[in-house]
């Protein structure tokens, strides 16, 4: 019931416009930091973080006001399991580019990772502050409440999504979900819908639409909903085996006939 996100990252490409102060970079220096900074953030998606310090640590000693190349060693720290690092290096870019969203943003999605749900919400509010039309910083920030147990807090987040982008499939996505979870199951139908007339093949939603159904002990509407969303998406029938929501019909012959090889 989670939809798929892109990881929180800044455009590597085009971050060194603005990351940096220091008016004594020479233009062969920003192009030789333009291009570590590339290849840290793709060292750091391939799962090379150990590498991807030596690259940000190098943009680093060539301009220490650089944010990006503090942004970009904390997130390489952060992926090693070195909170206190990644936090310092975070601190450091705010400092050096308070004004940037971005970096905000960053650090909270961080903070929220290791449970530290307040400090997370602080950056949140300091990215919004920045910019309040960025949606997916209202998401994180709700996502980030819901898991503190802030579920009133967590949709009014989802409802300022919505004023800003009342056709983002992902925001109805996640507010369904948050009100699944919650039992919430007419809001969640209603959320769930909006998704399908924005985009009426949304694997996802007649995905989530079946688990409200079989939480409502609704066998046939269930197993209607979970045979388009698999045909939408084949994928789905590895979720579909292990979801707890499906329990209650997990031991029937229709449901079995779900994962028949065609």
């Amino acid at each position: 019931m989670s939809r798929k996100k892109d990881e929180v990252e800044m455009d590597s490409e085009n971050s060194d416009n603005t990351s940096s102060r220091n008016t004594h970079v020479s233009f062969s220096e920003k192009d030789q930091i333009k291009n570590l900074n590339i290849e840290g953030f793709n060292l750091i998606r391939t799962g090379k973080a150990e590498d991807a310090i030596l690259n940000f640590e190098k943009i680093i000693e060539i301009d220490p006001k650089n944010s990006i190349g503090w942004y970009g060693k904390g997130s390489a720290l952060f992926d090693l399991g070195k909170l206190d690092d990644a936090i310092l290096c975070f601190d450091k870019a705010v400092e050096l580019d308070p004004s940037n969203p971005d970096v905000w943003y960053v650090k909270a999605s961080e903070l929220k990772e290791f449970g530290k749900f307040e400090d997370a919400i602080s950056c949140f509010d300091k990215a919004i502050e920045i910019n309040p039309d960025l949606i997916d910083i209202w998401l994180d920030k709700a996502s980030t409440l819901f898991n503190w147990g802030k579920i009133d807090d967590a949709l009014l987040c989802y409802d300022n999504a919505l004023e800003i982008n009342p056709k983002n499939q992902d925001t109805w996505n996640e507010k369904g979900i948050l009100l699944l979870k919650i039992k919430k199951y007419k809001g969640a139908l209603i959320c769930f819908n909006e998704v399908l007339k924005i985009n009426p093949n949304s694997a996802y939603a007649y995905y989530n639409k079946a688990c409200v159904a079989s939480l409502q002990n609704k066998k046939d509407e269930t197993l209607r909903l979970l045979k388009i969303a698999i045909k939408l998406d084949p994928s789905d029938k590895e979720s579909i085996k292990t979801d707890s929501d499906f329990d209650n019909i997990r031991e029937s012959k229709e449901f079995q006939e779900l994962f028949k090889e065609e």
